[in-house]
């Protein structure tokens, strides 16, 4: 369902559910899901992370009117979520494109775990380090980048998007 909605809305999404499983939870917000909250939760928890959802909403609405970023030989159409690289078509998921979106709003610049993990899977999930580790690893393998020349780690810091010519977020 997530994966619909996402076809015409950028609006945040918040599960709510029984289901706490962890496959459960990575699926939705793989499919496009800003946040999944397991019963019973405090109403004071939802309203504040509705709170949250709104105002990283509304900041994404006044900075970022862009419909493609460029970065190198990546290109990111942001309203279809489509991605080319070296001009060829790249299967993502919905979060692994807002992983490389978020890196090339930023290209050649090292963003820190914290900020692409609170930036792209939102507050809660910030010590969640492993996440990212995994999204590199298959980001990675689908640009053909396993040496991460493209996609690099700056080892205890982050990652950055490094273009050999003068970098453009367009």
């Amino acid at each position: 369902m997530c994966t619909r909605v996402r076809t015409w809305t950028d609006r945040p999404i918040i599960i709510l559910s029984a289901d706490s499983s962890e496959d459960r939870k990575v699926d939705a917000l793989d499919n496009g899901a800003d946040d999944y909250m397991t019963k019973p939760f405090g109403m004071r928890e939802l309203d504040a992370r509705l709170r949250v959802a709104l105002r990283h909403h509304a900041a994404d609405a006044n900075t970022d009117h862009q419909t493609e970023l460029t970065a190198g030989p990546l290109i990111l159409d942001l309203v279809h979520y489509q991605a080319t690289y070296h001009d060829q078509p790249l299967d993502l998921t919905p979060k692994e494109f807002d992983v490389l979106a978020y890196l090339a709003r930023h290209v050649g610049k090292v963003c820190t775990r914290r900020m692409i993990l609170e930036n792209v899977w939102g507050p809660a999930y910030a010590g969640e380090q492993h996440y990212l580790k995994v999204y590199a690893y298959r980001i990675r393998k689908k640009l053909h980048d396993e040496a991460g020349r493209f996609l690099q780690n700056d080892p205890s810091v982050g990652y950055r998007l490094t273009v050999e010519a003068s970098p453009t977020a367009g």
